[in-house]
């Protein structure tokens, strides 16, 4: 076992008794779940695979749309304040949200991240690139002895890319638990916990073998198949900084976690717990997409020690989510966002035309109208802050 805290244990062991979940073949494929929403509210779906364009008609008017993964109601402004972290934090800050105090360094700037580092050395860090996603080129816990190592790596993985500026955000490191939530046209959707790849020993298996009985799992559901965890020279490479290799047999109940990053891509494990997710979360969640012009539907991570009563710090904001995730976890009762997101599109439309809401309609409204009103809550307070800085 390495550094996780007590709560992560326990939860990892939690979720390790319970069964992976499967789908049938229809409803697990990506593609087809705006389709579903939209057949569900009666909508009319007109695709353009070229553009990767999903908009949505009814009575023969588009009341929204899908471009890839961005909602009709994202606006640019949105896209360009979310896409820099840097920017986005002191955004965030601005607004009195919680969120995390990071440090931004060029390429050129190493040994001033190094001098940084040296003043906060009891301090860990997380390392990552300023505008890449999926996990590229982060680099968790590190501490100053693995510091020019880590930054290194950050650098590379934007050299991979061809990121033409290249730098680093330096942040504090939180040893806590990741937690997606999906924020849809103001209302709260649902959340994802993320835990990073892992097995728990039996006695009797080896690390290998605990792999590839989690992978042939995974391989089961279309959705996960290229979601594996890595058994190359990344594993190597893990295991060996713990002393260890692919035949170490775990003791019972011994965890050994594979990849620090908990991306679904490298391997980690989506729960869903937005029945158990704290009010303080949510609420932090609602908050932050309201504080950011032009944003109404998102995916927000939030690293927080206590997910189920506490509170937490919000990392990144996603402007193009993927939804997909709360539709096929891989343990727990699936979500639908998709839904979510039609239905509210019918809702507005029905609202700017003056056509009657059913009850349903008008309590999901009541949620809307809440969030709009919050938003022009933070719209006043740029504003003040925009006329402040004129003086």
């Amino acid at each position: 076992m390495q550094h996780e805290s007590n709560e992560i244990v326990k939860t990892i062991l939690k979720y390790s008794n319970i069964p992976t979940n499967t789908f049938d073949g229809e409803t697990e494929i990506v593609s087809n779940f705006i389709d579903h929403a939209a057949k569900k509210y009666n909508i009319r779906l007109e695709k353009n695979k070229e553009k990767k364009l999903n908009r949505l008609l009814y009575k023969n008017e588009e009341i929204g749309f899908m471009q890839g993964l961005r909602t009709s109601s994202t606006k640019d402004e949105a896209y360009r304040l979310c896409r820099n972290k840097f920017i986005l934090e002191e955004h965030l800050r601005e607004m009195d949200i919680s969120t995390l105090s990071s440090k931004h360094f060029y390429e050129d700037e190493k040994e001033e991240a190094l001098k940084y580092a040296l003043e906060n050395k009891d301090q860990r860090f997380v390392l990552k690139p300023l505008n890449l996603a999926g996990g590229k080129g982060v680099v968790l816990d590190v501490g100053l002895d693995d510091f020019s190592q880590a930054w290194d790596q950050c650098v590379n993985s934007q050299i991979e890319e061809d990121v033409k500026v290249k730098s680093c955000i330096v942040q504090p490191f939180i040893n806590g638990f990741d937690v997606r939530v999906s924020i849809i046209e103001g209302r709260y959707a649902g959340a994802i916990l993320r835990l990073p790849a892992h097995i728990v020993g039996d006695g009797e298996s080896s690390i290998i073998d605990l792999i590839e009985q989690k992978n042939a799992e995974r391989n089961k559901i279309p959705y996960f198949r290229d979601k594996l965890i890595p058994t190359d020279g990344y594993l190597d490479k893990q295991l060996n900084k713990l002393n260890l290799n692919k035949n170490h047999v775990p003791d019972h109940n011994e965890i050994i976690v594979i990849n620090d990053i908990s991306n679904l891509t490298l391997g980690g494990e989506s729960i869903e717990v937005s029945q158990l997710l704290s009010k303080k979360i949510v609420d932090l969640a609602i908050n932050a997409a309201a504080s950011i012009p032009g944003l109404y539907s998102t995916g927000i991570d939030i690293m927080t020690d206590d997910y189920l009563n506490g509170e937490g710090y919000i990392i990144e904001l996603n402007t193009s989510p993927n939804l997909t995730m709360h539709h096929l976890p891989l343990k727990g009762k699936k979500r639908f966002p998709y839904y979510t997101f039609v239905r509210s599109c019918l809702i507005n439309y029905k609202v700017n035309n003056a056509v009657r809401l059913t009850a349903k309609e008008a309590e999901i409204f009541t949620e809307i109208h809440k969030f709009n009103n919050l938003k022009n809550l933070y719209a006043g307070k740029i504003m003040k802050n925009m006329m402040a800085l004129k003086w």
